[in-house]
């Protein structure tokens, strides 16, 4: 990846989207449970089944990073509550997955993707139990546009601390710019599945995917762009203290 290119996507708060993370691994899992139970007209045991599988083998073929361990664990004990018929509940799946990864390397803990994995997606549970608690049984677009930025805007809002500390800025344009380069980033995953796959079998297909897959990526580059170019788009706000991070959360 060019180094003016990363720049500008860290700058705008999106880098997450070129680094393999919970958020292609939870989206890899959307589409094979969607495959299985809806394409395939398979049980909800059985398409939970080969989600687990299909989750695992991935992480083997990707590394064993900590945001990618932390989205499977919580993904494979998702799939497990629906293969023996239990409920399950988000606290307990990211302190499970927190511990195991910690168990197989306690030294995890000061890893900046660790710490950046989990306090975003605790902001993003936070969120969901606050729209559980208010959402209304007809949802309208105008409550589906809300809800989206009030999960961007608290996944940014828990990890601009940490963000802080490891990079000496933050980008508040991030919480527009992940409204949508997060629904992209399911197509732009899909694509780039279908470019490689289908690459293999008959090359036009292939080149088609990749196409679409360059536009997606150019379309983002220029949204970065055009944000950057707002007031306060990115602050630089020096490494903060231990005691200001700890006050901020």
């Amino acid at each position: 990846i060019p180094a003016e290119s990363y720049d500008l996507y860290a700058k705008t708060g999106i880098v997450h989207i070129l680094c393999i993370s919970g958020l292609h691994m939870s989206i890899l899992a959307l589409y094979v449970s969607f495959l299985a139970e809806k394409v395939l007209k398979r049980s909800r045991r059985f398409s939970a089944g080969l989600t687990m599988a299909a989750s695992l083998l991935f992480l083997l073929f990707i590394g064993f990073t900590p945001s990618a361990v932390r989205a499977v664990v919580m993904i494979c004990v998702v799939m497990m509550a629906r293969i023996i018929f239990r409920s399950h509940d988000r606290l307990n799946e990211i302190s499970l997955a927190a511990l195991l990864i910690l168990l197989i390397e306690p030294l995890y803990l000061f890893h900046i993707g660790f710490q950046l994995s989990f306090i975003t997606v605790l902001g993003l549970c936070i969120a969901a139990e606050e729209m559980e608690q208010k959402r209304n049984r007809d949802i309208t677009w105008k409550q589906t546009i809300t809800e989206s930025l009030r999960f961007s805007l608290y996944a940014s809002l828990c990890s601009f601390p940490m963000v802080a500390y490891y990079f000496y800025y933050i980008s508040p344009v991030g919480i527009l710019a992940n409204l949508v380069v997060l629904p992209l980033g399911g197509i732009l995953l899909g694509l780039g599945i279908l470019c490689g796959v289908s690459g293999m079998l008959w090359t036009p297909i292939g080149v088609f995917a990749a196409g679409s897959v360059y536009a997606i990526l150019k379309g983002f580059e220029l949204l970065c762009e055009c944000l950057l170019r707002l007031p306060f788009a990115c602050i630089l706000t020096g490494r903060p203290s231990e005691l200001a991070i700890l006050l901020c959360y």
